[in-house]
């Protein structure tokens, strides 16, 4: 599966992606607000590249039209437990944010979800402090459900958006 919005490409992560996959994820900036710490060697990327192909969702590379680069990856899954609903994951190079492409690729992947899952939940999981992130689900109509908090998390918590499709 692909998609595209004006500016961006979307087509499917491969492991031959790696090196463009590491050079984002050991990023400490970048890492920051993931489910993930930052990685330190390529292997890990490797790993996390099949954990979201073996998901039995999508993931995808995210590629700017203009010039081919790679800036980015999104991923959905179905959720452990309840294949009604689908978390989304995704992480951009920090020179590519601020510019639109995060609330870009989210509506690709709300009109490729309404076409191809009608009827689940997408969800996203964003700490509370990453407010540009909190924008970008709450301009593509998720709403923010709940904030969990827990004893290893340090600030404000885990924000839940959803989106029922």
């Amino acid at each position: 599966m692909t998609g595209e919005t004006a500016r961006l490409r979307l087509r499917p992560l491969t492991e031959s992606d790696a090196d463009a996959v590491f050079s984002l994820t050991s990023d400490a900036e970048v890492a920051r607000f993931m489910r993930f710490s930052r990685q330190r060697e390529r292997g890990e990327a490797v790993q996390l590249i099949r954990g979201y192909l073996t998901s039995g969702g999508w993931a995808f590379a995210i590629e700017r039209k203009a010039d081919g680069r790679f800036v980015g990856v999104y991923a959905v899954r179905p959720s452990e437990g309840d294949p009604a609903r689908w978390d989304m994951s995704t992480f951009t190079a920090k020179d590519c944010w601020n510019q639109g492409y995060s609330s870009e690729v989210l509506g690709e992947i709300v009109r490729l979800a309404r076409e191809e899952l009608p009827g689940i939940t997408l969800v996203g999981h964003v700490v509370a402090e990453n407010r540009g992130s909190r924008r970008v689900l709450e301009k593509n109509g998720f709403s923010h459900t709940e904030t969990l908090h827990f004893p290893d998390m340090e600030g404000e918590g885990l924000c839940i958006y959803q989106l029922a499709l």
